[in-house]
């Protein structure tokens, strides 16, 4: 990309940004695209940013444990060099005041957003994690909310898996190729 198309596309500065300014910023931006180091490395300042995690001492319910124990296993897999995807929790839970839900929907939340998304090259794919309730399919555990949410998905081709348990959502991602066993 040139320095032109990055400031036409908003990535650097506008025209007052010199070209000296604007090859810092570029050669920066390509620092943290590229691939992931091998592990010998010495410093990864991506993967500090992931493994940051600031001390937690509430209660976890059986989603959220979920959720933890799976974040930590995709950690584990990104140190071991084995994923190769980029992913993030989405926290659409919780209790929030009818203001604060507003302002997001406006800013583009969608409230029945599964609960990890990871990203590949060609493509994307969603996991939502549901605890298993009986005999319940595991369509009757997603709210009206998160079954549109997964028909929109279906619709527009994106991955969308909804797991009972870290293991099964592990070997979701391993059928995805996006951990390499």
């Amino acid at each position: 990309m040139s320095i032109d198309e990055a400031r036409e596309l908003g990535l650097i500065g506008g025209a007052d940004c010199t070209n000296a300014q604007a090859k810092a910023h570029l050669v920066t931006t390509r620092r943290v695209a590229k691939p992931p180091l091998p592990c010998r490395e010495p410093r990864r300042p991506w993967l500090e940013t992931i493994l940051h995690c600031p001390e937690f001492k509430g209660d976890l319910g059986p989603e959220d444990a979920m959720c933890v124990e799976f974040r930590e296993r995709l950690v584990r897999a990104e140190i071991d060099g084995r994923s190769r995807c980029t992913w993030t929790h989405v926290p659409n839970e919780g209790d929030r005041g009818a203001a604060y839900r507003a302002k997001m929907q406006a800013m583009g939340v969608v409230w029945s957003f599964p609960d990890f998304v990871f990203s590949m090259p060609g493509g994307s794919g969603l996991i939502e994690f549901k605890v298993a309730r009986g005999n319940k399919r595991r369509c009757e555990l997603l709210t009206d909310g998160q079954r549109d949410f997964m028909a929109w998905s279906a619709y527009k081709g994106v991955r969308h898996a909804v797991c009972t348990s870290v293991d099964e959502a592990w070997a979701t991602l391993i059928e995805w190729g996006l951990i390499a066993r």
